[in-house]
């Protein structure tokens, strides 16, 4: 951690700057990101609103990263990292996700099974809420999607099919 903070340092001031900040967002792969975005961002991380992030602000950020399953922190705080959903079921199991990963898996569902008439009444999927779990619940679209990728990968012969498939037969399907 260190290391990272003297690299992003580069005037080796103690502090990272905007300007260190953008570069560093830059060098993460940001090259697009405006200075009205990179201050904003900025002032996400500057608990103290002194205009610089310090060590303890550092830390605090990494910490957000790792929070957020993103690898760098540029990735993190562009993309939102507070608007992971975290999801917790009655066997008391935790389940982290984005939001936009859930958008962009129901989209390209969307857009690929739906000419597939054995899954057509569960779609289109809406991408802005949790449609997409209760859609997959029994493997159905899951088997579709692989079948898309790699033609005649599932034989469609040895897939359960029915609304009222037992637990065993949905675990057939999802194994």
């Amino acid at each position: 951690m260190i290391t990272a903070f003297k690299g992003y340092d580069a005037d080796s001031s103690g502090t990272i700057d905007a300007a260190e900040f953008k570069n560093a967002l830059h060098g993460m792969g940001h090259t697009d990101i405006s200075d009205e975005k990179v201050t904003e961002l900025l002032n996400k991380v500057d608990k103290n609103s002194d205009g610089v992030i310090e060590w303890i602000e550092f830390l605090d950020m990494m910490q957000l990263v790792k929070k957020s399953g993103q690898s760098t922190f540029g990735a993190a705080l562009t993309t939102g990292a507070g608007a992971a959903a975290q999801v917790v079921t009655d066997s008391g199991g935790h389940h982290n996700y984005l939001r936009e990963e859930v958008s962009v898996i129901a989209r390209a569902i969307n857009r690929s099974c739906k000419a597939d008439e054995l899954v057509a009444e569960r779609l289109p999927i809406d991408p802005e809420n949790d449609d997409l779990f209760h859609a997959c619940s029994d493997g159905m679209i899951l088997i579709h999607m692989i079948n898309h990728i790699e033609k005649d990968s599932i034989d469609m012969r040895t897939v359960n099919k029915g609304s009222t498939l037992n637990i065993y037969k949905v675990r057939e399907n999802l194994d």
